[in-house]
């Protein structure tokens, strides 16, 4: 190895800079910015962003263990996580509002209690008992005209 390679070497730094972000933008490039977290290796606003990104996984906080919504009372759980998500700040009102309409959404095709379609019968009369009705009605009926006659 010649003495001018050694040097130009020397003075180059090295691809894992520790005193440089960490973070890789998808074009391969690397953040610029000095570390300001010595723990994870990224510059301010790239702890920001990690940080955001962990706290935007809010599915334990808001379902807990459910996976399915076949009831009311499971949709409206999720509902009044979702308010108090929102009341902390770690929901967006953006994010609530398209959340609040997914769970309108499930409302309506979760089945209400007491709902249930009837059982349907036909029950068409034979002739036999049509031919009774047909006796036991009166023979004649009082037309309206009757009741409006005057009495002399």
């Amino acid at each position: 190895m010649n003495e001018q390679s050694a040097k130009s070497n020397a003075f180059k730094k090295p691809l894992t800079d520790p005193t440089r972000c960490q973070h890789s933008f998808p074009s391969g490039r690397r953040c610029r910015m000095p570390v300001s977290d010595l723990h994870t290796g990224l510059c301010a606003e790239h702890v920001r962003q990690q940080f955001i990104r962990e706290e935007a996984d809010l599915c334990s906080a808001l379902v807990g263990e459910l996976r399915k919504f076949e009831t009311a009372g499971e949709v409206n759980d999720v509902l009044s996580h979702l308010l108090i998500l929102v009341s902390q700040d770690r929901v967006s009102p953006r994010r609530a509002a398209v959340m609040a309409y997914i769970c309108n959404l499930l409302l309506r095709s979760v089945p209400k209690p007491g709902n249930e379609v009837p059982d349907i019968i036909f029950d068409i009369p034979g002739p036999e008992t049509a031919e009774k009705r047909r006796q036991e009605e009166p023979q004649q009926q009082p037309s309206p005209s009757d009741y409006f006659r005057v009495k002399t």
